[in-house]
């Protein structure tokens, strides 16, 4: 097995692992390492996980990152004539904007 096959199966292992009840800063902090996980394993096909990433760090409270994520997926979907999905990343994106300092 490959070591991007096994860093993926660990990707996932982590994210599923996020999932589980557990203290919210512990919940937090997997996700942020699983995003920054994916962007320094796929770099260069990163717009792959666009919508991976703007969970991960939708879920971490870096609204930042997320909003980011959020708009690149949002593009990726509508290029692909996925309206809805689109609205929904665009959406996220949004809701997250309204919560940063002015």
């Amino acid at each position: 097995m490959g070591s991007k096959v096994r860093s993926r199966i660990t990707i996932l292992i982590v994210s599923f692992g996020a999932w589980v009840e557990g203290p919210e800063e512990t919940r937090k902090q997997i996700h942020e390492e699983v995003g920054r996980a994916i962007e320094n394993l796929y770099t260069e096909r990163l717009e792959e996980f666009y919508e991976m990433l703007a969970l991960h760090y939708t879920e971490a409270g870096l609204s930042k990152k997320a909003i980011d994520y959020c708009q690149r997926a949002g593009q990726r979907a509508s290029e692909r004539s996925a309206y809805q999905e689109a609205i929904s990343h665009l959406t996220t994106g949004l809701t997250l904007l309204q919560t940063l300092p002015e």
